[in-house]
């Protein structure tokens, strides 16, 4: 019995009769962009998270980008970031010839502590805060937002791992200037290939984002900004709003999973668990270890058939065009990206399969059978 990381049916929102028929009314239509179910997924999202606007985008990566340049920032400002994230947290920080600021992260939770970036709003030596929500957890951000918003500068919440998730009875989006998902197939709200979408309160913002994501165009002839081709189909709008549909289940799903490893793993004295932090319900996108030996442990893992992955390797920082902006390791990135592996955590798992796991991480544990280096 194997026990895969993803099982690709989680991209099938319904039966496969089910989705060949709205593949075939969508054809029938021949409008694949301009299309009334991406304009229902934007409402029915803007709706969950109390959002003003919400505009669906190409991709989470995307998202971020739009929401940068709807700031206009001048060229050279900086923008705070932590250094250990997926990649596009900062790619598109570089995309918008800003400048990143990474700021470490908690070894116990990956997420960034908001007393990191005090120091960069109170001598203003930022223009823009992006703060990641990483592997289902919220960063507390009412206090990090006001502190901002005293000093004009932007904060940006990268929720692409936290659809679903709440922290004190409240989804993310609250405590921000924009909010940016993503629906790409291995994302909580996974559509069939890319996708993204980002909310805002902010009227002017919303009216450049939707501007940028179509080439810049602004009517009359006229393209006002350097924009990108970034709307989302119209399959993906119709796919994602059936599998919203579902979603409750799938999301109690994850997070019994979650429950039944944390129930099991969290006493053994030779791995460690990502700390919950109190008042959230996270979603569970991910259930993350930290071990000293992750190379054979994984090795072990695969050996056993189970397949297992590095979120992340390493930080930000550590990639070639980062790299001139962080001359010194920050400690909480750099402890994390030797010893984090994450298990395998879909609602696909068989009770079967998690057992399977559960036993195999505590036999791997065992310094004897694996040991440290």
């Amino acid at each position: 019995m194997s026990v895969p990381f993803y099982d690709p049916s989680l991209l099938a929102p319904l039966s496969m009769d089910g989705s060949l028929s709205i593949i075939k009314k969508l054809l029938e239509t021949n409008k694949p962009l301009d299309e009334e179910n991406v304009e229902f997924l934007e409402t029915s999202l803007a709706k969950i998270h109390s959002a003003d606007f919400c505009l669906a985008v190409g991709s989470g990566t995307d998202a971020l980008t739009i929401a940068l340049r709807a700031l206009e920032l001048p060229p050279g400002t900086g923008v705070a970031v932590p250094g250990f994230s997926f990649v596009a947290s900062a790619s598109c920080i570089l995309e918008n010839q800003l400048i990143p600021f990474f700021v470490d992260v908690s070894p116990h939770t990956a997420l960034c502590n908001p007393h990191h970036f005090f120091p960069l709003i109170e001598k203003a030596q930022v223009g823009a805060i992006i703060v990641p929500h990483l592997f289902g957890q919220i960063v507390e951000l009412q206090e990090l937002y006001l502190r901002a918003k005293r000093k004009n500068i932007y904060l940006i919440e990268d929720a692409a791992q936290a659809f679903g998730s709440t922290h004190s009875g409240l989804p993310v989006g609250h405590f921000s200037d924009i909010t940016c998902f993503s629906f790409d197939p291995q994302k909580i709200l996974s559509g069939f290939g890319s996708g993204g979408a980002l909310m805002t309160r902010n009227e002017k913002v919303a009216y450049a984002a939707k501007e940028i994501r179509n080439y810049g165009f602004s009517g009359n002839g006229h393209f006002s900004w350097v924009g990108l081709n970034s709307r989302l189909h119209a399959l993906q709008g119709a796919l994602l709003l059936k599998k919203l549909e579902g979603f409750p289940k799938e999301l109690k799903s994850r997070q019994n999973i979650s429950h039944f490893y944390r129930s099991f793993l969290s006493q053994n004295p030779h791995i460690s668990l990502l700390e919950e932090l109190p008042n959230q319900k996270p979603n569970a996108y991910r259930f993350v270890l930290k071990v000293r030996n992750r190379d054979a442990f994984q090795k072990g893992l695969l050996k056993r058939g189970i397949e297992s992955k590095v979120h992340y390797p390493f930080p930000i920082y550590h990639h070639p065009p980062y790299r001139s902006y962080q001359t010194a390791p920050l400690p909480g990135c750099e402890e994390l990206a030797s010893s984090v592996l994450s298990l395998p955590s879909h609602p696909r798992l068989t009770e079967a399969q998690i057992k399977k796991v559960v036993e195999a991480v505590t036999e791997l544990s065992d310094p004897k059978i694996c040991p440290e280096p």
